[in-house]
């Protein structure tokens, strides 16, 4: 799942990842993505959202998606998480930083490193 309020973002963005070998749904409403992940959970392994969107902010996404489910690895991507993150925003240890503008093969290194911690479901 790939959230950004950023139609040109989602654009690139969901054109790396199917490079990557991964398909993406892609959202340009964080409301509407929180609702379709509470319906459909299990069909996301991974869930990638921009930190700053109107409505819903990305951190409020991430509080949204843990409580529907803890496990499914989280990116929040932003040009600038610097003081914006609470620490304590998810004690799972499946959330992962980008920094926006981020390239190609540091996507896939994030996207990488969220899969194979969140494939580990006994942590």
């Amino acid at each position: 799942m790939l959230i950004d309020d950023d139609k040109d973002v989602i654009d690139v963005t969901s054109k790396m990842i199917k490079r990557l070998g991964y398909s993406t749904e892609c959202y340009l409403s964080s409301t509407t993505a929180v609702d379709a992940f509470h319906k459909a959970t299990e069909s996301y392994a991974l869930v990638i959202t921009d930190f700053t969107m109107p409505i819903m902010r990305g951190d409020v996404v991430v509080e949204r998606i843990r409580e529907i489910d803890s496990i499914t690895p989280i990116i929040l991507v932003s040009g600038n998480l610097e003081g914006k993150i609470p620490d304590n925003l998810d004690p799972s240890g499946r959330l992962h930083w980008l920094q926006k503008p981020f390239e190609y093969k540091e996507l896939a290194r994030v996207i990488t490193k969220a899969i194979e911690l969140g494939s580990n479901k006994s942590n």
